[in-house]
């Protein structure tokens, strides 16, 4: 019987598509082959004893390489030397994707739903988030505003096989409304004086009032109603707050008493008095600020956000830790495990009439209280031999030791030499490598004071004895 494999050559592949080859033979005597390949095929590929198809999906590109498959059927032997090629996987180059996000103006908080607009080069649809979901939000490209404050939108666009993912654009505005919830009596032939205050952002807004009694007027620049009434009335007065397109309005009732009758009397204006605390690391600190008035005036609480200025019960501190506004007025801060130094943050208290105060509220967390900690130390390798050079693994390590133990106060290298007999070289070779070590790591760190550096002898003369030890004290 005579078995030749009939095969002249297979196809070319490529990385990240399918492949299937056939191995075809003629002759043999019992029908049933048994194929084989002297060496492994591509990664990814592999070759069907049973029907001598290749099969898979390349992972790795190769240039043309020979491969002898051999077939045996009927206890008779047939080979053969066919190359396969694998080419690289196509290079994709996204189209970039820009996108349009115009400034967005300050409103009233009675503007209503806002429906966005923002474009994408790539003509796909453009998805918009609120980072500050207590003052907006946003649905289907609409903002729904839920109070006065700062609102800021981001608009985004993945892309798709064509284009690639946009950077993400911010836009931020002001949502405004006119905070006073009544406003004062007066009397006959005493001035009258009454602020009206705006929650939010004032802006570049103009004050107006209609229904008011002669001699008196609202500046419009400031909102300060005044005058001085010649007669007793109980009258309705429209004030109105108007910024760009959009305005926000409220009707008072305007008392007017006969004269003597003092004028009623304004409700007081917060205040916070800031209390600080201090505490050692990985435990909560509480703190409780004194903030007046009380009841029956107590003024709103809320943390200002450091990122989105958004007025919230929780913010994060990154790197430092959380502060959460407890029920009772008292703030906890939870420090990052192992993080120590002073974390502040902004306590907001606010009035329906629209005044506010803000206080910073800062907590010293320790690592030992009224002691010096254990100095902590690493070993650098992976020095060439013969050379004081830092490598840009040498450089890794030193960066991420620093980066770990960043409120350490004194640095200090010691270079590694060999033992027993030490040669003069090898004691420079290491100084070097230490001065070069600690050199580095100031530049990192230049609020280090940088102790003596330090040659050490050892015997075991193991893979790292070309190292510089760095160690950091209090």
């Amino acid at each position: 019987y005579i078995l030749t494999i009939t095969t002249s050559s297979l196809a070319d592949g490529s990385v990240g598509s399918a492949y299937s080859q056939s191995l075809a033979e003629y002759g043999g005597s019992t029908g049933t082959d048994a194929w084989s390949v002297g060496t492994t095929l591509p990664g990814g590929l592999s070759l069907d004893s049973a029907t001598g198809v290749i099969s898979g999906t390349p992972t790795t590109a190769q240039t043309a390489t020979n491969y002898v498959f051999t077939v045996v059927n009927g206890g008779i032997t047939a080979t053969k030397t066919l190359s396969i090629t694998i080419a690289a996987a196509p290079t994709i180059t996204l189209t970039a994707n820009v996108i349009t996000f115009n400034a967005l103006p300050n409103v009233s908080l009675s503007n209503g739903n806002i429906t966005l607009g923002a474009t994408a080069s790539s003509n796909l649809p453009v998805n918009f988030t609120s980072t500050t979901p207590t003052a907006c939000t946003v649905t289907n490209g609409v903002i729904t505003l839920l109070t006065e404050g700062f609102c800021e939108i981001e608009a985004d666009q993945a892309g798709n096989s064509t284009y690639a993912a946009a950077t993400p654009v911010s836009q931020g505005f002001y949502i405004y409304k006119i905070t006073n919830n009544s406003i004062i009596s007066g009397s006959v032939g005493t001035a009258y004086s009454q602020q009206f205050n705006l929650g939010g952002n004032q802006g570049s807004g103009t004050w107006s009032a209609t229904g008011l009694p002669t001699g008196f007027a609202i500046d419009p620049n400031t909102g300060l109603l005044t005058g001085t009434p010649t007669v007793t009335l109980s009258q309705s007065i429209v004030v109105t707050y108007t910024q760009g397109s959009s305005t926000y309005t409220v009707t008072y009732l305007l008392t007017i008493n006969a004269a003597g009758t003092p004028p009623s009397e304004a409700k007081p204006t917060p205040k916070i008095t800031p209390v600080n605390g201090s505490g050692p690391i990985n435990k909560p600190v509480t703190v409780t600020p004194i903030v007046t008035p009380v009841a029956p005036y107590n003024p709103g609480l809320c943390l200002v956000d450091p990122v989105s200025h958004g007025c919230k019960s929780t913010v994060t501190v990154k790197g430092q830790g959380t502060w959460v506004l407890n029920s009772n007025g008292s703030i906890t801060f939870t420090p990052v495990a192992g993080w120590a130094g002073t974390s502040t943050v902004i306590l907001h208290a606010w009035d329906t009439d629209g005044f506010t105060d803000d206080k910073p509220i800062s907590v010293t967390i320790t690592r030992v209280a009224g002691g010096v900690r254990p100095p902590v130390s690493v070993s650098i390798s992976g020095f060439a031999a013969g050379s004081p050079a830092l490598t840009a693994s040498i450089k890794a390590q030193i960066k991420a030791f620093l980066n770990k133990y960043n409120d350490y106060k004194n640095l200090q290298c010691t270079g590694v030499t060999m033992g027993p007999t030490v040669l003069k070289t090898d004691t420079a070779l290491a100084t070097n490598r230490a001065a070069n070590a600690c050199g580095y790591a100031l530049s990192l760190m230049g609020r280090l004071s940088k102790l003596p550096n330090k040659t050490l002898t050892e015997l075991d003369l193991g893979d790292h004895i070309r190292r510089v030890i760095l160690t950091l004290t209090d």
